[in-house]
């Protein structure tokens, strides 16, 4: 199981919802070339919440170009190469955005709250499809907290 020493949400929502496509040292690379990508762009500081996450999207013009230029960082993309999910992960950083998550601090606030964990659990679970998705997610959140505190 990937653990990033960084309290980033970026990094949870891509480990979260890779995981649920590859294995855990496959993710772990994806999460290494999202920080790689971030650190080219002079952005990385470890703290990338939604709103950075989807600037990514934004910057490189979709899931399709993320899958290559940021997915699979300056590497060759084949068919045969570790699935990225993509789609997933752009679709709950726009969920998270709209729910005003921005943090893992944040995060753990929404879960914190009975009816606000509800929808967003049903929301998050309807975009992965995979409910092992949001106990990844809730699980990596609340272990940052403990490694913090």
């Amino acid at each position: 199981m990937p653990t990033h020493k960084n309290n980033c949400l970026a990094v949870l929502v891509i480990e979260a919802l890779q995981s649920t496509v590859c294995s855990d040292a496959d993710t772990e690379a994806v999460v290494d070339r999202y920080c790689a990508y971030r650190q080219a762009q002079g952005s990385w500081q470890g703290k990338d919440g939604a709103r950075a996450l989807l600037r990514t999207f934004e910057d490189v013009g979709g899931c399709l170009q993320w899958v290559g230029k940021v997915g699979n960082y300056r590497r060759r993309y084949s068919a045969t190469s570790t699935p990225i999910a993509a789609t997933a992960i752009e679709r709950v950083a726009e969920l998270f955005y709209r729910y005003r998550i921005d943090s893992i601090a944040d995060f753990n606030s929404a879960l914190n709250d009975p009816k606000r964990r509800k929808a967003l659990e049903s929301d998050f679970t309807a975009i992965s499809g995979d409910p092992h998705a949001w106990h990844r997610i809730t699980e990596l959140a609340e272990a940052k907290v403990s490694i913090v505190a």
